[in-house]
């Protein structure tokens, strides 16, 4: 199991590979669904140190972005359907790089 390594100011995505060797996998990335949560949840971390398991609807909604490229229109939402939709973001834009670069990936840290 890997660790993403996101820079912010460039919006890059590496890893450290078994030799410590830094694998830049930004193009293999959901990078517009980043970019779209970015937006969507500024003042929040979208990829925070814990996620819990949202329900079902969260992960379709995501899924549905990834799949379509839609986007939200801004609307005032709760800070629990805002934490349920960054948890199931998380672990849908992990799953996707996971399968992607071949590596598991569990989470992401800035750098």
């Amino acid at each position: 199991m890997s660790t993403v390594y996101l820079n912010e100011v460039v919006n890059k995505f590496c890893y450290f590979d078994e030799n410590e060797n830094m694998i830049d996998i930004t193009e293999k990335c959901p990078v517009k669904l980043y970019i779209l949560f970015k937006t969507m949840f500024p003042t929040k971390n979208v990829f925070p140190e814990r996620i819990h398991q949202a329900e079902d609807i969260y992960y379709i909604l995501i899924e549905k972005l990834l799949t379509s490229g839609s986007r939200f229109e801004p609307y005032p939402i709760s800070n629990d359907v805002a934490d349920n939709l960054i948890s199931a973001f998380n672990k849908i834009f992990l799953r996707e790089i996971s399968t992607t670069v071949g590596v598991e990936f569990t989470n992401v840290s800035y750098i």
